[in-house]
């Protein structure tokens, strides 16, 4: 049985990486919530505006500190073990991934050199980053269980999940920045549709950790103020005015 974990000299890398990546959507959601809060809350004079602006950037350092404190966790917590028949990655507060040498589909690696396993279910894909130690030799070891395909495996959610994020922002403003009937009540649809779809994706996840999971269920109150507001707009919009 051989285990390989994380390098620990790459965890400030990787931590950097991950911030870099996540920035400009948190930002980008800051901004459109200030835009909404600002539309419907009327007389903003420059102290409101200052102190509305003040306050959501504190959360956003407290968010992005308590993220990072997590994400250490998590790094240090990696673990993949290969045993004689299976490979299994452990993470912590993240429900363990198995997979028997049978069950493997494919394994892929991208070009920054993380190594993506598929097993039987679409959803069902292990990632070991490129920073795990051994590189080489885990490398070796999965070439013999099954040679590297040569197309990217990654699912959907993985592939366009900026993409999919953007749309969110965008649809969301519509619903609640536009005054076109039409275009409030075709956003609100195809808005609904997108968080069920992403709510599905994540509790199908098994790399998602356990209280992502439980607090992803909070989406469903959003689409219930989502449906609201769009009906609202719909029958009655001087209601808003």
């Amino acid at each position: 049985m051989m285990q390989f974990k994380i390098n620990p000299e790459s965890f400030a890398t990787m931590r950097k990486e991950a911030l870099i990546r996540r920035l400009p959507l948190i930002v980008m959601s800051a901004a459109a919530g200030l835009t909404i809060l600002l539309w419907y809350v009327p007389g903003n004079n420059a102290t409101e505006l200052m102190i509305t602006v003040a306050l959501v950037v504190m959360v956003l350092i407290i968010r992005l500190y308590m993220s990072t404190g997590s994400q250490q966790r998590l790094l240090a917590s990696y673990t993949v073990t290969i045993s004689d028949d299976a490979i299994t990655r452990e993470q912590y507060n993240t429900p363990p991934l198995s997979f028997n040498f049978i069950e493997i589909l494919q394994i892929a690696k991208d070009k920054d050199g993380n190594i993506f396993i598929r097993g039987m279910e679409k959803s069902d894909v292990m990632v070991i980053p490129s920073e795990i130690e051994r590189y080489e030799e885990l490398e070796s070891i999965l070439q013999r269980i099954k040679p590297f395909a040569d197309r990217d495996i990654k699912t959907p959610a993985e592939k366009y999940r900026y993409v999919g994020s953007i749309l969110l922002l965008v649809l969301m403003m519509a619903v609640y920045l536009s005054g076109n009937k039409i275009i409030v009540g075709s956003s609100a649809i195809l808005l609904t549709a997108l968080l069920i779809w992403q709510l599905i994706q994540v509790q199908r996840n098994r790399n998602a950790q356990e209280h992502v999971k439980r607090r992803y269920w909070v989406i469903l109150l959003v689409m219930l103020a989502i449906i609201a507001i769009a009906v609202i707009k719909i029958v009655k919009p001087e209601m808003l005015r």
